[in-house]
């Protein structure tokens, strides 16, 4: 199953989304399409571990054998906006989530709130 992606783009495209962070006033690389090894930082928009440094990894069999949409490193989701597509990600220090569970040293995180 293909994921799917910008118009005009494809997985594996690696042409960024420019945007300004309202917080900081200053440009971020946020993009959807990432290999296995980028390193990159979650948003402080996002929900839990905001700020957070990672690794790209490829999710562990057990995530892929569990959880349905796992297709390589993204994992694609149907919701209510559209189609969401989560990378597995290997944090630089174990995070607490935003419901005070964990350790957590690794996780899947939504693409939109990773920045490259």
């Amino acid at each position: 199953m293909a994921a799917e992606c910008s118009p005009g783009r494809k997985p594996g495209d690696h042409a960024p989304l420019r945007s300004t962070s309202p917080r900081r006033g200053r440009r971020m690389i946020m993009s959807k399409d990432f290999s296995p090894g980028d390193r990159i930082r979650i948003s402080e928009d996002y929900h839990w571990a905001k700020g957070e440094l990672g690794t790209i990894m490829q999710p562990p069999d057990y995530v892929v054998n569990f959880a349905d949409g796992w297709d390589g490193i993204h994992r694609n989701v149907s919701s209510l906006k559209g189609m969401l597509i989560f990378y597995w990600v290997k944090f630089d220090q174990s995070q607490i989530d935003a419901d005070g569970d964990g350790p957590y040293a690794e996780a899947e995180i939504d693409s939109d709130y990773l920045i490259l």
